[in-house]
């Protein structure tokens, strides 16, 4: 199945309900692509996929994000996408969310929702900031290690939602990564599974540096231009 057509089953099933980012939309479309239409209509492999993203977008940087609301929410999710995808496999467009919902509705809904997404996005450079530090920590790791562009995006956005004190939590940052970097690190081969944790917690410790650093500075930054422009503003007075 071609992922434009999954991305709309994507977009049709989480959007009314979940904020989440088109950038992580479309990387979950790319990487279902990949699925045959056999793994594709078993609903424990497609889960398997969604699971992690779903959680990470409804409570992201909590220290416990998988409380059981939470996972009986993003199953409904999951079950919703998949029967999404079902009707796609059939020949079918992506149909409402909801029998009630008419078309126009769910497409307003839909927009609204995209809308919304972008009204509550981090600021441009916060998220720029978050994906050099991701980079600066892959960089730093033994074992060069690359990640998707929908990826790095995706992580992006999460590392520049969270406050300094979450970022300053290295194990907390860890359990919070691990579910979106794990494959990639099994990809790799460089290390054993059993060194995960260890190379995890280095990750997350340089991203976590880089990143406190970054907006340290800009923080800095900022007050000088307040100070500079209250001094601007008191001698013209």
């Amino acid at each position: 199945m071609d992922a434009h057509s999954i991305e709309q089953a994507l977009r049709t099933a989480i959007l009314p309900h979940l904020k989440i980012p088109g950038e992580t939309l479309s990387y979950l479309a790319a990487v279902l692509s990949d699925l045959t239409l056999d793994e594709l209509a078993d609903f424990e492999a497609v889960r398997l996929l969604l699971e992690p993203f779903l959680l990470d977008a409804r409570k992201p940087g909590r220290e416990r994000p998988h409380d059981k609301k939470s996972e009986s929410t993003v199953d409904k999710l999951c079950r919703g996408v998949f029967d999404q995808l079902q009707a796609v496999a059939r020949g079918r467009r992506p149909s409402p969310p909801s029998a009630l919902q008419p078309p126009r509705v769910a497409a307003a809904t839909a927009s609204a929702a995209t809308t919304a997404i972008d009204a509550d996005a981090p600021p441009a450079g916060s998220i720029a900031a978050a994906r050099a530090a991701v980079v600066s920590g892959l960089g730093s790791l033994d074992s060069e290690l690359h990640i998707a562009d929908g990826m790095l995006d995706h992580l992006a956005v999460v590392l520049a939602e969270l406050p300094d004190k979450d970022l300053e939590d290295v194990a907390q940052l860890s359990t919070l990564l691990e579910p979106l970097l794990l494959e990639s690190f099994h990809a790799l081969g460089k290390w054993a599974a059993d060194e995960d944790v260890q190379q995890m917690h280095a990750l997350c410790q340089a991203i976590s540096r880089k990143l406190l650093r970054s907006r340290q500075g800009a923080g800095t930054a900022a007050s000088v231009l307040r100070i500079g422009a209250s001094a601007g503003g008191g001698g013209a007075s």
